[in-house]
């Protein structure tokens, strides 16, 4: 037997198993999904009170409402569905030349000598 084997199977010092810490798992994930939510709601409440206050202007930082209204003018009209397509249908142009791309020079570079 080799040192070491022998010290492998010996083992200098034997390591004490950890248990993880118990938390109530109810209050655990209540408190996660709260925590989940105040960085969004301070967030709009920063953005709220700079455009109220009139802290940036309104071409620079419009105010929330005025967002909304936007959105929801474009959802009702179907621009933005037919935006969104274009967007999403350049995107996977895009991706899909890029991925033959990718493949014809791999293959090429990866060709045997």
């Amino acid at each position: 037997m080799t040192d070491l084997s022998q010290w492998a199977q010996t083992g200098l010092r034997t390591r004490r198993q950890r248990t993880p810490l118990q938390f109530p798992k109810v209050k655990l994930r209540r408190a996660a999904s709260l925590l989940g939510l105040v960085v969004p709601l301070a967030l709009l409440t920063a953005w709220y009170v700079a455009t109220a206050a009139h802290w940036v202007p309104e071409q620079i930082l419009p105010a929330p409402i005025t967002v909304l209204e936007a959105f929801t003018a474009l959802v009702r009209s179907g621009d933005l569905q037919n935006n969104l397509w274009v967007s999403l249908s350049r995107v996977a142009y895009g991706f899909g030349a890029g991925t033959l791309a990718g493949l014809l020079f791999g293959g090429w570079y990866g060709r045997p000598s």
